[in-house]
């Protein structure tokens, strides 16, 4: 019979330490990694951009999009594809108005996530086509929609550095810096009284979002 209720007392000692660890709620953290986004995702950000070295001397600032299509890996890994725009000013004293910059491009890159933020860094090798926008020289303007004006073709490279912020499960805002190099053959300019042109340096910020879908 002690033994019967030595065995009870016991039961009711530890009863509510048991229950307690049962239904103890997850740590903050699981909640998070369970929402942290992976898989498939479309991102597509608007910025501001400068530009340096030889193309310089002729543009000044442009406003730029980016949109781009990755997988990001569980480990962090992302690896994906991208397409670029930026329309950049002239410099007022060659009188003209636009260059165009068109990239195509392939990603790289890691992420580290801390809780609802994941810093991340990023390398892209990147195709590249500048072409002066309007029309400039005595001759005849070409016919409504196309563009015979100087255009060239080159490669480059970026590094980006960015932050996401974890809204949902499908959805991070993005913020980042990035800087490229980029060299195309010789451009002639000289329609508008510029100097030739073929490499550049260029460098700007990014406000973005990114969707993604289920892994």
């Amino acid at each position: 019979m002690r033994s019967f209720l030595f065995g009870i007392a016991l039961a009711i000692l530890f009863a509510p330490s048991a229950s307690a660890q049962e239904f103890q709620p997850a740590p903050e953290t699981e909640g998070v990694a369970r929402m942290s986004p992976d898989g498939f995702g479309i991102g597509m950000g608007f910025g501001y951009s400068r530009v340096g070295g030889e193309w310089g001397e002729a543009l000044e600032y442009a406003l730029d999009a980016d949109i781009n299509l990755s997988y990001l890996f569980p480990s962090g890994i992302r690896i994906g594809v991208g397409a670029y725009y930026a329309s950049y000013h002239v410099q007022p004293q060659f009188g003209a108005e636009k260059v165009s910059n068109v990239q195509l491009q392939a990603l790289l890159g890691y992420g580290f996530p801390l809780g609802k933020w994941r810093p991340y860094g990023q390398l892209r090798a990147t195709y590249v086509r500048l072409r002066l926008e309007g029309h400039h020289g005595s001759g005849p303007a070409p016919p409504e929609g196309e563009n015979t004006e100087p255009r060239q073709h080159g490669l480059g490279g970026v590094a980006l550095g960015g932050l996401e912020y974890i809204v949902s499960r499908y959805v991070t805002l993005d913020a980042n810096a990035w800087f490229g190099m980029f060299s195309t053959q010789d451009m002639n300019l000289s329609d508008i009284s510029a100097p030739d042109v073929s490499q550049g340096r260029s460098w700007g910020v990014r406000l973005g979002i990114v969707w993604y879908t289920d892994p």
